[in-house]
């Protein structure tokens, strides 16, 4: 009886060894980055349906988001505010942002064009060059050339990419 319960107790030993030591390595494969699903991803830009996202990138360097989307949907639209995410989930808006080189101050956008938005990213996100990073950007508009506020409406999308330096 003794010899059975001497060899149960070695096979569970070297298993529970052996068991341990590949937990291991693989804490260490995730503690380097090894295992992490981020540096497999495809940078992305996109917009909900009715805007195309043609270009893009992420600057340490001022901390701002510099995006070109295309009007794809409306006719034409006043563009009145744009706003990020930061990391406490709180929508804030850029500050002094531009479409094509202006303040946006009710800018006119017409079906079939494209703008260069910048957004200088300020409190509450912080872009790290050479990491991936997400920013979720909105712009508000009203359909047609009014401004009125009871019209307006927002269009949402992120852009996903690594940080430039």
């Amino acid at each position: 009886m003794n010899r059975r319960g001497q060899a149960a107790l070695e096979f569970l030993t070297t298993y529970g060894w052996a068991f341990l030591v590949i937990l291991v390595m693989i804490g260490a494969l995730a503690y380097f980055g090894v295992l992490n699903p981020e540096r497999f991803l495809p940078d992305r830009c996109q917009f909900q349906t009715g805007w195309t996202c043609e270009r893009y990138v992420l600057n340490e360097a001022g901390n701002e988001a510099v995006f070109e989307i295309r009007n794809d949907g409306q006719d034409t639209v006043n563009l009145a505010d744009l706003q990020y995410r930061d990391d406490s989930g709180t929508w804030v808006s850029c500050t002094n942002p531009t479409i094509d080189g202006d303040t946006i101050n009710d800018d006119i956008f017409v079906k079939g064009t494209t703008a260069q938005f910048i957004c200088p990213i300020g409190a509450g996100k912080t872009l790290v060059g050479g990491e991936k990073t997400k920013v979720e950007l909105r712009f508000r508009y009203n359909l047609g050339s009014t401004q009125s506020a009871a019209f307006q409406t927002w269009a949402g999308g992120e852009i996903y990419a690594e940080v430039n330096e």
